[in-house]
């Protein structure tokens, strides 16, 4: 089945309410998305399909990136997506920010969900710098999330040590369970009340490997939340960012990173998962790194789509391009699962030692390959 069909098949109640040469510049899209491999404009357009010259793919590109009707549809895209995606009634969900591009005029916003080593994108947003972290932003990121979600889904959503106690509360509003990192000046109190309030850091001391849990604990004094703390103390690995030379990089964000690094894991969840085991909670908030791995499958030149190339600087046109990212990736993946089963050995990769390669590369291999052959 040819990649275009499969997104006819996931999106069809979608694509019924669009117009169809939106359509078919949607489906063109993905497709030079997926033989390109990067998320540029000028890079889609060399590589739209059954195209001669640049021009006309080019403009029609273009046109389609500001088309208000398109930018409508972007949610019910996103839904009809998730619906796919989302199986299961508690599936946990990876909430994270991301500089875009390179000179930090936005910051994407995205949901992802955890799939066998990748982060696949259940809805994003483009914002100003400005409104990094702010709880509006947070609070109706959290409404239309839900929105996107089937009814019947209570996630676990996954954040790291940027998103603090409102968050919190806001996902405990909607009735879902949260996992988050305690880190910098986070005050914690012991479950009596009448314990003293000590920093975050006091609880690095003597953190073991193996995960701890320190029971139902406050966290911010300015308004106690109530969560179950779990800290754990993770094993080197061994990796330094080096210069050209081979000399450990310095400077400040590299010290930070390796600091970060370094630090144990404090860990808060909602009080909804204090009957998980501490290994659990633990196990469950290392499936956060697949977004970090999900950004640079899309920024990285030689990971990835090379979006930090992109020289589109509105955010609306942005959403669109991460769009049709979302989509190839969609269509890659489903290509590189049929890359494993018996009917597909053509597209097989049998490299063991290579066990973590992403689906969305070798999809984008098979679909270049044979884009008529997905099943």
């Amino acid at each position: 089945m040819h990649a275009s069909a499969v997104l006819q098949t996931w999106l069809a109640s979608v694509f019924s309410g669009l117009d169809q040469r939106n359509v078919q510049t949607t489906s063109e899209a993905v497709c030079a998305c997926l033989n390109g491999q990067r998320l540029t404009l000028m890079t889609l357009a060399r590589h739209s399909p059954d195209s001669r010259q640049i021009a006309a793919p080019l403009k029609r590109l273009d046109r389609w990136l500001s088309n208000r009707s398109m930018q409508a549809h972007r949610r019910p895209i996103y839904r009809a997506s998730a619906a796919c995606l989302v199986s299961q009634d508690r599936p946990v969900v990876i909430v994270d920010w991301s500089e875009l591009p390179r000179d930090g005029q936005w910051q994407l916003l995205r949901a992802s969900i955890p799939r066998q080593g990748r982060a696949l994108t259940l809805y994003d947003e483009v914002h100003p710098q400005r409104h990094l972290n702010s709880r509006a932003v947070h609070d109706r990121f959290l409404q239309r999330l839900q929105a996107i979600l089937p009814a019947s889904c209570r996630p676990i959503v996954l954040t790291d040590a940027g998103f603090h106690t409102p968050w919190f509360r806001s996902v405990e509003a909607l009735g879902w369970d949260w996992i988050g990192r305690l880190r910098g000046r986070v005050m914690i109190r012991d479950g009596r009340w009448y314990a003293a309030w000590r920093p975050v850091s006091a609880y690095y001391d003597n953190a073991p490997a193996k995960p701890e849990s320190l029971g139902i604990c406050d966290i911010t004094r300015s308004r106690p939340t109530s969560c179950y703390l779990v800290r754990t103390r993770r094993q080197p690995r061994g990796r330094h960012q080096t210069r050209r030379d081979r000399q450990r990089a310095g400077g400040g964000k590299a010290e930070k990173m390796a600091r970060r690094y370094r630090e144990p894991w404090v860990l808060a969840a909602s009080c909804g998962l204090a009957d998980e085991r501490a290994s659990e909670i633990a196990r469950l908030y290392g499936l956060r790194i697949q977004i970090e791995t999900a950004f640079r499958d899309l920024k990285s030149h030689q990971y990835g789509s090379a979006f930090e190339d992109t020289q589109t600087r509105v955010g609306a046109r942005l959403e669109m391009l991460l769009l049709i990212h979302m989509l190839a990736t969609l269509v890659a993946w489903l290509a590189a699962l049929a890359t494993r089963s018996e009917h597909e050995t053509r597209f097989r990769i049998s490299l063991p030692q290579f066990r973590g390669l992403s689906s969305d590369s070798a999809g984008s291999r098979g679909c270049r390959n044979r884009l008529d052959s997905i099943p």
